[in-house]
């Protein structure tokens, strides 16, 4: 398999567990805790992770000086994951999903700031557009869905997880290093 189909497949399934994960999210807010089910998130991928970093001595070698800035960047994204879980107590699957294509622009907002990164106009143009072609598809098409739209308090929080889920994401670009081993720094 070339390097871009797989590249492409990764793309599809990311894809697939995050629009899924709005759903299956809304069915379990309320009956289990925000954070004990994020935390139970991270136990089950620890459980998946650790035998393979265990087992690969390079990996071994990485967990320590990795150790702190993981735990960082898995803070912000854990941020998300409670506030995603606590807002969906209060809105719907459909509001979150339509709120998270705000997330790319944030993040490039939050990049010119921190990363003294310029954005062009063609840039903005390209936001704009993902956000109103994914909106489309959130919304079926149908214009009168769209305009039904009314944001509540679920939706403010929610406003506040994608802030931590940009955060995270500019995390993910100033503490990675050049010889980081992914696997060891998405551990914590």
């Amino acid at each position: 398999m070339s390097k871009e189909l797989n590249s492409h497949l990764i793309i599809i399934l990311a894809t697939f567990l995050v629009g899924g994960s709005f759903v299956i999210s809304q069915k379990l807010s309320g009956i289990i805790d925000p954070i004990s089910i994020t935390l139970l998130r991270f136990v089950i991928a620890s459980l998946v992770l650790v035998p393979i970093i265990f087992l690969n001595q390079n990996y071994r070698k990485k967990l320590i000086p990795t150790f702190n800035r993981a735990m960082i960047i898995s803070f912000f994204y854990s941020l998300f994951f409670i506030g995603l879980f606590k807002a969906l107590e209060y809105t719907t699957a459909l509001n979150t999903g339509t709120i998270f294509t705000l997330v790319p622009f944030i993040t490039a907002v939050f990049s010119i700031f921190i990363f003294n990164q310029k954005i062009s106009l063609m840039s903005y143009l390209v936001y704009f557009i993902g956000i109103i072609g994914t909106s489309m598809v959130v919304f079926r098409g149908n214009l009168e869905l769209f305009i039904s739209l009314s944001l509540n308090n679920g939706d403010i929080i929610f406003l506040l997880a994608i802030f931590s889920m940009a955060l995270y994401s500019i995390c993910m670009k100033y503490f990675h290093k050049e010889d980081d081993e992914l696997i060891v720094l998405l551990l914590p």
